[in-house]
C-alpha cells in the first residue's frame, strides 16, 4: 500500500485525431475537495457492500456512477470510504475492478469539474485474501488539482 501511495497514477495522452461534437470537461482547480461530494462514473465490477465486487461483471462493461464524500485530500490523493447504509448517501458506493482511470466529478452551480480518476483501494494484512468493495473499504482517487498546473503546461487553456 506504501508503493501505491508514493507513486503518480496518470497519465496525458495525445490523441491522433480531433475529437468533435463534445465540449472538454472542466477541471477542478482548488485545494478544497475534502467534505465535498462526488459523481464517480465507470464500467468495472459490481457489487455491494456485504459482498464486496462481483469479479463476472467487469465484462459487462455497464457504464454506472455513484457518489461518495471525499474524506481526505491530501497530495496526490483524495480518499472516501464505502459507509454501511445508516451513514451513507443515498447512492454510495465503491469503485471497482475495471473502474481505474474512471472521473470523478463535482458540481458547481451545475457545472461539472474533473475532480479525480479512480485508482485503488487500501487493504490490509495478506493482500492475497484482499476483496474489493465492502463495506468500510477506503478508496484512492488521483487529485486532479494536484496536477493542474502541469496539464494546463501541456494543453494550454
Amino acid at each position: 500500500m506504501s508503493f501505491f501511495e508514493s507513486r503518480s497514477d496518470i497519465a496525458l495522452i495525445k490523441l491522433t485525431s480531433t475529437v468533435s461534437g463534445v465540449e472538454p470537461i472542466n477541471i477542478y482547480s482548488g485545494k478544497s475537495e475534502k467534505s465535498k461530494t462526488i459523481t464517480v462514473y465507470g464500467r468495472g465490477s459490481t457489487g455491494n457492500g456485504l459482498t464486496g465486487e462481483d469479479p463476472n461483471t467487469k465484462s459487462l462493461g455497464v457504464m454506472n456512477q455513484f457518489q461518495n464524500i471525499v474524506e481526505s485530500a491530501k497530495g496526490n490523493w483524495l480518499a472516501f470510504r464505502f459507509d454501511e447504509p445508516e451513514n451513507a448517501l443515498p447512492l454510495e458506493g465503491m469503485h471497482g475492478s475495471g473502474d481505474s482511470g474512471g472521473a470523478s466529478v463535482i458540481f458547481q452551480k451545475g457545472v461539472p469539474f474533473l475532480v479525480g480518476l479512480s485508482s485503488w483501494q487500501l487493504g490490509y494484512g495478506d493482500i492475497s485474501n484482499f476483496k474489493g468493495g465492502l463495506y468500510g473499504t477506503t478508496a484512492y482517487q488521483v487529485r486532479v488539482s494536484n496536477y493542474y498546473d502541469r496539464i494546463l503546461s501541456v494543453l494550454g487553456s
